[in-house]
């Protein structure tokens, strides 16, 4: 029961945090030329410490110039929140040059806690895609 009791708590701290904003990149207004992110997914969905995982996403770019993808990352553990303070960058242009496709970034969790994760794509004219969250559970 304190451990449901705990898991609700701490999903609650986190739909909380979700629904702040984040990041220090503003998203650019959805125009022709700026890149958009979806289906934003995270396998598995619960892992243990010292587990490795992916974080997948579609993108679209019809000017097919995204030079960065990046992550921010907040993490809800014993009813603390803990955040980074900048972006972390996933990969640099590993998708220059396709227009449209599915990111694929590996990741490695070292705590326990609800992880929470935002990315966005910027591309070669600075253009910064939506956001997009998903969240895994790290027992």
């Amino acid at each position: 029961m304190v451990r449901r009791t705990r898991a609700l708590l701490l999903l609650i701290l986190a739909l909380l945090v979700a629904g702040c904003s984040w990041g220090r990149f503003p998203s650019s207004a959805p125009a022709p030329g700026v890149p958009r992110v979806s289906n934003f997914r995270v396998f598995p969905d619960e892992a243990q410490p010292g587990d490795e995982g992916v974080l997948a996403f579609d993108f679209t770019d019809p000017d097919a110039d995204i030079v960065d993808v990046y992550v921010e990352i907040r993490e809800v553990a014993d009813f603390s929140i803990s955040t980074g303070f900048e972006p972390v960058l996933l990969s640099r242009r590993k998708y220059f040059g396709k227009a449209q496709g599915t990111a694929e970034e590996p990741i490695r969790w070292s705590r326990q806690g609800l992880h929470l994760y935002e990315v966005f794509v910027v591309d070669d004219q600075g253009h910064v895609s939506n956001r997009l969250t998903a969240r895994v559970l790290i027992r």
